[in-house]
């Protein structure tokens, strides 16, 4: 007999939630204590992500697993299309390979066709997921930009983005937008100013970027913007954009 499965309910359900992500996606010290705070940013400060959205596997008032459904818009062939990232799926070990996983993804595709999203995108591992039948539909790409030293004579002045620079943050990220990436929205951004992610995994993380970071910062200025993560001997800007006509 299969558990129930249904959004989230009280706070004890989402306490156990927390503990199935601390202790099972704790592939690094401090890993899945990192993914806990995100599962309490996406409920607490997401506005498009509800309670329902929270799926759990539930039995004789035990958790047994859960999956999360994030409504997105996906940026497809240039448009904006209604979809939904797929995460946080996990299962207690003493309950795997009785299906639960199979079944709390189940419900999400469910859910996701009733709320017409046509597009689900994975954060987790595909391999993993292929399983149930998702494959890969985005191609990796790569490109080369030449710095140069600027030939202007007015210094640029990146500052701390703030909440009244969202808009700016809108008009510079929809420059650049990579199919199969989240719509730049204000939504999008005001989650990001509030929350830092991914701050929190790129902190205890080796395997995103190859090493630790202490820092994580959005930079702005009046022409572009970008996302730098900083680690004791480096740093990578992963995402930017800038005015149209500006070499992003």
């Amino acid at each position: 007999m299969m558990p129930d499965i249904r959004g989230v309910g009280a706070t004890e359900e989402r306490e156990a939630v927390r503990a199935l992500l601390r202790t099972e996606f704790e592939v690094a010290p401090g890993v899945g204590a990192a993914f806990a705070d995100l599962y309490d940013n996406l409920l607490n400060l997401d506005i498009s992500v509800g309670p329902d959205c929270s799926r759990v596997a539930v039995e004789r008032s035990k958790v047994l697993g859960h999956a999360l459904l994030a409504p997105r818009t996906i940026r497809v062939c240039g448009c904006d299309c209604p979809a939904g990232l797929v995460g946080l799926v996990v299962v207690h070990p003493d309950f795997r390979g009785m299906g639960v996983g199979r079944a709390l993804l189940d419900d999400v595709h469910a859910l996701a066709r009733q709320r017409g999203l046509g597009l689900l995108v994975l954060a987790g591992d595909a391999g993993y997921y292929r399983r149930f039948g998702y494959r890969d539909a985005f191609v990796k790409s790569e490109c080369v930009l030449t710095v140069e030293a600027s030939t202007s004579s007015k210094p640029t002045l990146f500052s701390a983005a703030q909440p009244d620079d969202i808009n700016s943050l809108v008009r510079f990220s929809k420059q650049l937008c990579p199919p199969g990436s989240v719509s730049p929205t204000r939504g999008r951004w005001d989650w990001i100013l509030r929350t830092h992610h991914p701050a929190g995994l790129l902190k205890t993380n080796p395997a995103m970027l190859g090493y630790i970071t202490y820092d994580d910062r959005l930079l702005i200025d009046e022409s572009g913007y970008a996302r730098v993560a900083i680690g004791k001997q480096k740093a990578t800007v992963y995402e930017g954009g800038a005015k149209a006509g500006r070499e992003t």
